[in-house]
C-alpha cells in the first residue's frame, strides 16, 4: 500500500528530475530516505553533485 509519505517523496523527486536538479537514478535512491524522513544534508549535497558531474559528462 503506497502512504501518503511515499507520494509526497515521489512527487518531489518528479519535480526535481523535471527541473534538472536530480537524474532520476538519484531520484529513486532518495525516496526512502525522503519518506522516511531521515533524508541528511550529506544525502542532497551527494545526489545533486553526481547529477553535476553526469551532466557535465553529456
Amino acid at each position: 500500500m503506497e502512504t501518503p509519505s511515499r507520494r509526497l517523496a515521489e512527487k518531489i523527486m518528479q519535480r526535481l528530475i523535471g527541473e534538472g536538479l536530480l537524474t532520476d537514478r538519484q531520484g529513486k535512491k532518495l525516496i526512502p530516505k525522503l519518506e522516511s524522513g531521515k533524508i541528511s544534508q550529506e544525502d542532497w549535497r551527494l545526489a545533486l553533485e553526481l547529477s553535476d558531474s553526469k551532466e557535465g559528462q553529456v
